[in-house]
């Protein structure tokens, strides 16, 4: 499964399991995933930047050399699920700080499945790892930030009386 669908699923199981309203739950899962997104991104934008070659490219001595997993056919400097595993643990972290560990302790797990998986090195993983863990503190510095002036809690939204205009 794609990082954002593991990480997306954890949240909903917790949303349920904690009983969070809709507010803390659109919050929670909007913080998520643009954190997701910008790891995203920023992942992509290193892979096409420096084009590094898989293992399975620079290991030519051994002809024999598979991968676990159907190699992806782009660049593997930065991993994708390590970097936005990483982002998604700080966020999850943040919302539920009593399973911090657990959450850092999945992403780890994806980092390191892909270098297990042949696909690949460490320092793909490493980094990536380290960069989404940037954009994730980022994301929380947001988090403990007042909510923007603009935000309307929800009771005003569902017991405001809905006025439709005609433009016409």
């Amino acid at each position: 499964l794609p990082p954002p669908t593991i990480w997306n699923n954890m949240l909903n199981d917790r949303i349920e399991s904690h009983n969070l309203t809709i507010y803390e739950s659109a919050r929670a899962s909007a913080y998520l995933n643009t954190a997701m997104y910008d790891s995203f991104v920023s992942c992509w934008y290193t892979k096409f930047t420096y084009w590094t070659a898989r293992p399975f490219q620079r290991i030519l001595s051994d002809p024999a050399f598979t991968t676990v997993i159907p190699t992806p056919n782009f660049p593997s400097y930065t991993s994708g699920h390590s970097t936005i595993s990483s982002t998604a643990a700080i966020i999850l972290g943040q919302l539920f700080p009593e399973e911090t560990i657990y959450f850092l302790s999945e992403a780890h797990e994806a980092a390191v499945s892909r270098l297990w998986a042949g696909i690949h090195f460490p320092h793909d993983n490493n980094n990536g790892f380290a960069v989404g863990q940037q954009i994730g503190k980022k994301y929380v510095d947001d988090m403990l930030e007042p909510p923007e002036p603009f935000v309307v809690p929800v009771r005003q939204v569902l017991t405001a009386p809905f006025i439709w205009r005609n433009n016409n």
